[in-house]
């Protein structure tokens, strides 16, 4: 069920469209400013709600713990609701932190203000509207619609970013490997990378190819 408009705002959205001579942007000026209205009364709804039942269940816990402790000895079926109510106190919270409806609520009344305030400019012929023929002054109110719809876009776009950005960082930790690891190209503090042989000169390389076979002959005599 869709959210229905206020009376000013249905009044205002009616005018509109009987003042808006051009077509296409008469309709597109329309949609947006009705759907930006119902997403924030929607959105508004929700958050008030919740906002309610997250007031409503610590209070209704309270007395449940109060009545089970001083009016009745069996106090397991207060356990149980008490356990409940905080169960979904906490799925609320979940609820409301994933969908934003605060947030929803703000954004997208402040578009349609923002449309609705253009709207006014635009048929008053006030600032920037009162310079220029009829064809540059609709293109003109058209381009300035795009661009608040699209900053509202860029909006929501940083916001959903936000919401998953601790999820980002967790999966980036876990991707990077540890120092010490090896193959992972880090060392511990203070400790140095051998350098191989392919970067030593020949006679380095053969000093310690020789050294090495006399630790060899050495161990072969203590084992036998």
């Amino acid at each position: 069920m869709k959210p229905s408009l206020n009376q000013v705002e249905q009044e205002f959205l009616n005018a509109l469209c009987e003042k808006v001579d051009d077509p296409l942007i008469n309709s597109r000026l329309c949609y947006l400013f009705e759907w930006y209205t119902r997403k924030s009364q929607h959105n508004k709804r929700w958050y008030n709600w919740t906002r309610f039942i997250t007031y409503l269940i610590p209070c209704l816990v309270t007395l449940i713990s109060v009545y089970a402790a001083f009016i009745q000895g069996d106090s397991k079926w207060a356990i149980a609701v008490t356990a409940t109510f905080s169960a979904a106190l906490v799925g609320i919270h979940h609820v409301v932190d994933h969908f934003r409806f605060y947030e929803n609520w703000v954004r997208y009344r402040s578009t349609a203000e923002l449309l609705k305030s253009e709207a006014e400019l635009f048929l008053n012929r006030c600032s920037p509207y009162n310079k220029g023929n009829a064809k540059e002054l609709k293109q003109r109110f058209a381009a300035k619609i795009e661009r608040i719809t699209k900053d509202e876009l860029h909006n929501w776009e940083n916001l959903l970013d936000e919401s998953h950005r601790p999820f980002k960082d967790e999966n980036q930790a876990a991707l990077q490997p540890s120092p010490g690891i090896p193959g992972s190209g880090q060392l511990p503090n203070g400790a140095q990378e051998l350098s191989p042989l392919s970067t030593l000169s020949a006679p380095e390389e053969l000093t310690i190819l020789a050294a090495d076979g006399e630790y060899a002959e050495e161990d072969d005599l203590r084992e036998s």
